[in-house]
């Protein structure tokens, strides 16, 4: 099975070709398949498409933008996004996504917009009582200071954290700590990278 990624889009450009766009998705959601990114490509493209094992919800048409939720096996498929909007003059992705099995998290940011500005990403679990925390964050500070708010333990440096999760894994060894650096993908570009990986 799969590794899933779970990432959240917006699409802006002109509104007619919002519109349009916003039409096809429908039509495709509609369809006996369901809302396949493959699916989409094919409506678009006029032949089958290669990859695009994904499929969005909460498909919406803002005022300025397409948004939806969307869940990729293995990848965030900005690739394939940004090829759906090659396909219109105006429509550009924007995303912020993340991959948790391969300590991956990506976005693209619109700060005109202020659309995906946190630039850290921490996934943590930190007692056999509780679930996973996660959650994205603007500054390294602000992720510090929410590991000191679920622990109780001054954290202000890197060698705070990595003595908590010492002291943590000593108590059992299914906690982990670890700290991404949300790599901004350019339009027509893909990569990876960790910044920090404790855990």
């Amino acid at each position: 099975m799969a590794d899933w990624s779970y990432c959240e889009y917006r699409i802006t450009g002109e509104p007619e070709e919002l519109d349009r766009l916003f039409g096809i998705m429908q039509k495709v959601e509609n369809a006996e398949g369901g809302p396949w990114l493959c699916d989409l490509m094919t409506e678009i493209n006029g032949e089958e498409a290669e990859d695009g094992r994904g499929q969005w919800s909460e498909l919406k048409r803002e005022e300025d933008c397409i948004s939806f939720v969307f869940e990729g096996a293995g990848r965030t498929y900005i690739e394939e996004w940004d090829e759906v909007c090659d396909n219109f003059e105006t429509l550009c992705p924007y995303f912020k996504g993340e991959l948790w099995a391969y300590e991956l998290a990506q976005k693209r940011e619109n700060p005109e917009k202020g659309w995906f500005p946190d630039k850290y990403y921490l996934d943590m679990r930190y007692s056999e009582d509780e679930d996973d925390e996660a959650g994205s964050f603007r500054t390294i500070e602000d992720v510090y200071k929410r590991i000191e708010e679920l622990t109780g333990t001054k954290i202000s440096s890197e060698e705070d954290v990595e003595a908590l999760r010492s002291a943590l894994e000593k108590e059992n060894d299914d906690t982990f700590i670890l700290i991404y650096e949300i790599e901004e993908i350019p339009r027509g570009g893909s990569s990876s990278h960790t910044l920090f990986s404790w855990g």
